[in-house]
């Protein structure tokens, strides 16, 4: 994967489509989603981490999108 980012400033939705590209990595921590180049935790604006489930369901919408093009 390519791009060295950090991922905390970034909205979730834009970090689902540069991984569904391959541009990316992330990191899993305990079922959490972490940021490739940091480490640290991705939360919402509410402070909660952004658990793995739902960040692959927005991959996998992200390539459904795609297919459909």
């Amino acid at each position: 994967m390519g791009l060295k980012l950090c991922l905390l400033k970034i909205k979730i939705g834009e970090i689902a489509k540069l991984y569904a590209q391959g541009k990316i990595s992330i990191l899993a921590h305990y079922g959490e989603l972490a940021c490739g180049c940091c480490g640290e935790k991705i939360r919402n604006s509410q402070g909660s981490v952004y658990s793995l489930d739902y960040f692959y369901q927005l991959v996998d919408i992200e390539k459904e999108g795609w297919l459909k093009e």
